[in-house]
């Protein structure tokens, strides 16, 4: 065994049940046999939770600022770490690692 360099492809299920194959960084080691796609023991939804609870973590962050308008940006890139699909948090547009966009229209209560 090895570790990996570089990415492999798994199989993850999507709600509806259906196989969706993605290209993920590999941390796991890989046996040159078991190279090509390895189906995952997991639901699409878990990585997406991952995604989501991310974005709202930075969004409750600025919460007590009252903005009007918060939009938050950036790059996930999926990685197989012990088997599972899991999101790493890359640089983004910009050489950022996030984006925080926040705005108030002026008008008062």
């Amino acid at each position: 065994m090895h570790w990996e360099q570089g990415t492999e492809v798994v199989a993850v299920r999507l709600p509806d049940g259906q196989r969706l194959l993605v290209e993920a960084v590999s941390f796991d080691r890989v046996t040159e046999a078991a190279r090509g796609v390895r189906e995952l023991d997991q639901a699409w939804n878990e990585v997406a939770d991952i995604v989501r609870a991310a974005g709202q973590s930075v969004v409750d962050a600025f919460e007590k600022l009252r903005p009007d308008r918060v939009a938050v940006e950036f790059g996930v890139k999926l990685a197989v770490e012990s088997g599972r699909l899991t999101a790493l948090l890359v640089k983004g547009t910009a050489d950022a690692s996030l984006k925080v966009t926040l705005e108030w229209s002026g008008a008062t209560e």
